[in-house]
């Protein structure tokens, strides 16, 4: 059990003046190799998402007036029912049930169905309800108990709320309009302003293959991104399971080292970051200065805003500390720190600690012959037998002379 304390670095002011352009122009000059990079490109794009309308809503509600209509005309309202939820309803897990939900208390599911299915007649089929999952439409088979051990049994068939043909259509079409408005004299930056509400925004660098940033994977963006000599101003309407897109070139990088221009923000963020760290570094090393063994760590976070803290419940080395982790330097220190004494900082994760061990307990002896000190051994060969096979690999693929032209026939 320890106690500890670590900086709060966000609440470190860095002077910006040594953030300046001499500093970033030295930083970039002293690891020019770190920025070397295959060819990159950052695209812009005009987002139009999928997203169910009022409308649509609508249609799923009708949708649902109408199967009831139909399931009370049928006869046998529970066959109809369940025959009519394997076919319609979009809850894979309880379609093929015929809607089948069982047996249910108050508060096993969401309030707007509980209360619907609570206050529906055995016998009966409720109107449809709005829930975060969609509409429903629920058929109570029987109730029993009542009050505090009230238990309804029932069926139900869900329509997720999800955009309509004709809604995606009409997204369509406003995509293909805006793409038809870009020529050689209105870029696709400049055109997107005549389309009120349609998201516009750039990537940012990406390589070929990788995902692309805020936007994912979208099949024939990285053909458009990547196919050298394209002429076309403004890509083909795209999508994925989100959206439509228009992409355009905003920049492309040769392979290379990259330009100071591009990773200007980086590395000042970079430096940033170093100068936070030192500053920490420097704050922790004087609070301790201040404090005597006997004081508390814990409460530290009352007294000075820019340190948090806290106490550990009882733990493993390995166990898991709220706001510090598992596994973690901080807790690795406190078991080999004496009791009562308030540790030298040590940095982990961007930030510096310091701890005080309260109390510990080193293990007892191992049984080296025990069923469970024979599978640990089982389990350490096994990690060195991957460690030694993956080394053997990497080395073995570093040397080999492959050339992979795959991305030159499928880039998506």
């Amino acid at each position: 059990m320890f106690e500890y304390a670590k900086v709060n670095t966000f609440a470190l002011a860095v002077d910006p003046a040594n953030v300046n352009d001499a500093a970033i122009e030295k930083y970039y000059t002293a690891h020019r190799d770190s920025f070397n990079e295959e060819s990159q490109v950052n695209l812009y794009y005009a987002k139009f998402p999928k997203v169910a309308t009022a409308d649509d809503e609508k249609v799923y509600y009708q949708q649902l007036i109408e199967l009831k209509q139909k399931i009370l005309a049928s006869g046998n309202i529970a066959q109809s029912f369940a025959e009519e939820a394997r076919i319609e309803s979009d809850d894979e897990g309880s379609a093929q049930n015929g809607g089948d939900l069982g047996l249910f208390g108050h508060g096993q599911m969401v309030p707007e169905f509980d209360s619907v299915a609570f206050n529906t007649d055995s016998g009966m089929i409720s109107d449809p309800v709005r829930t975060r999952y969609g509409y429903h439409m629920i058929f109570v088979e029987h109730k029993e108990g009542k009050d505090s051990t009230a238990k309804v049994k029932a069926r139900h068939i869900l329509k997720k709320i999800v955009p309509t043909i004709e809604t995606l259509d009409l997204l369509a079409e406003k995509a293909d309009s805006l793409k038809s408005t870009v020529t050689e004299k209105m870029s696709l930056a400049q055109a997107v302003k005549a389309f009120p509400g349609v998201e516009f925004d750039s990537t940012g660098l990406f390589k070929k293959g990788e995902m692309i940033p805020k936007i994912g994977y979208v099949s024939g963006a990285g053909r458009f991104a990547f196919t050298l000599g394209s002429k076309e101003l403004v890509s083909e309407r795209v999508e994925n399971d989100d959206a439509y897109y228009l992409l355009a070139i905003k920049e492309r990088t040769k392979k290379g080292v990259l330009p100071l221009a591009t990773v200007k923000e980086k590395i000042a963020t970079k430096i940033t970051d170093s100068l936070r760290k030192a500053a920490a570094r420097e704050y922790i090393v004087t609070a301790k200065q201040k404090l005597a063994d006997t004081s508390s760590l814990a409460n530290l976070k009352e007294i000075d805003q820019k340190l948090f803290s806290g106490i550990t419940d009882t733990i493993a080395i390995n166990g898991f500390v709220p706001g510090v982790g598992s596994n973690s330097k901080v807790a690795a220190l406190a078991f080999i720190s004496p009791e009562g004494k308030i540790s030298n900082p040590v940095e982990f994760e961007g930030t510096y600690y310091i701890v005080k061990t309260l109390w510990k307990k080193n293990a007892d002896k191992i049984d080296w012959a025990s069923p469970e000190a024979k599978q640990i051994s089982e389990q350490v060969k096994m990690k060195n037998m991957q460690r030694m096979y993956y080394g053997w690999y990497m080395n073995y693929k570093n040397h080999a002379k492959i050339k992979s032209n795959i991305d030159e026939i499928y880039l998506d």
